[in-house]
């Protein structure tokens, strides 16, 4: 589809090539939090955290793209042609017209091709390859007009006092790591040689160690509204303190996000996507 992607402002339609259905979804995962640095104090539940220490990691994205062409001499100049474009100076700019957005990637590998067609016979030939990007300013895409869409059925999920319907999301799980019972901290164990087993100290009254929730998310949302409530959504996670998750029945827990995983993006006239949040409890 023409105009669909654009590489340092080459139409890759053009070049026979397009981004098959939910092949840019890495994008739009948001940045992973590096581990701050904490203290597990013994006799305290949790972590401390020097929140001073919270970063944001570069950011892989994996995008796939697929290439046709008509015979064997298109084919082999068109993939010569992706290759000189990515192996450019500097970083390539990724223009996606389906999510509306423009990025500065740097390209670092092809981690996968799959051709169909072979070389040594007659007609059409085709290739389904993954091209490997980093993002080493991964905030700059979530900077820009951040507004919360609202407007939707409640969660009974908060994020620091507001509902996560406040941001256009769906929760489709959450319970099953916000209620589980989180694991003690163990005192010492010694094991001796030549003796079955170990000497363990359990003299004490166990504190809570850390833990991980993890939240099933999707949102769909018109590509205008997408943006700015996917930024705000990003801004309020970005916080230099602890985070409060608060869930249906009133209970509060202290948290920081770490990450986003297992993004996948629907094929629709607005902005389908899914995806999951990770917090990690203090």
């Amino acid at each position: 589809m023409s105009g669909a992607c654009k590489i340092d402002n080459v139409d890759m339609g053009e070049l026979g090539v397009l981004i098959p259905r939910g092949g840019d979804a890495q994008l739009l995962l948001f940045p992973r939090r590096s581990r701050p640095l904490t203290n597990d104090w013994f006799e305290h539940d949790g972590l401390d955290v020097d929140w001073s220490s919270l970063r944001w990691s570069p950011k892989q994205v994996d995008l796939e793209f697929y290439l046709s062409a008509p015979d064997k001499t298109a084919f082999n100049n068109r993939l010569s042609a992706v290759e000189a474009l990515l192996y450019s100076p500097g970083n390539r700019t990724v223009e996606l017209g389906a999510l509306g957005v423009t990025t500065s990637l740097q390209f670092t590998d092809i981690t996968k091709l799959d051709t169909r067609g072979g070389l040594h016979r007659s007609g059409a030939k085709s290739a389904l390859f993954t091209a490997r990007f980093m993002d080493n300013t991964p905030t700059v895409l979530f900077s820009g007009t951040a507004l919360r869409s609202g407007g939707r059925i409640p969660t009974r999920v908060l994020l620091g006092g507001l509902d996560f319907s406040e941001y256009g999301i769906i929760i489709h799980e959450v319970y099953n790591t916000a209620l589980r019972i989180r694991p003690p901290k163990k005192g010492l164990s010694i094991e001796v040689g030549g003796q079955h087993g170990a000497i363990v100290d359990t003299s004490f009254t166990p504190k809570r160690s850390t833990d991980v929730i993890n939240i099933e998310c999707s949102m769909l949302l018109p590509k205008t509204d997408f943006w700015p409530s996917y930024r705000a959504l990003f801004a309020d996670l970005d916080a230099d303190g602890p985070l409060v998750l608060e869930l249906a029945n009133g209970r509060q827990i202290n948290c920081y996000f770490e990450e986003m995983s297992g993004i996948k993006r629907h094929r629709s006239e607005r902005v389908f996507i899914e995806f999951t949040l990770k917090f990690i409890v203090l």
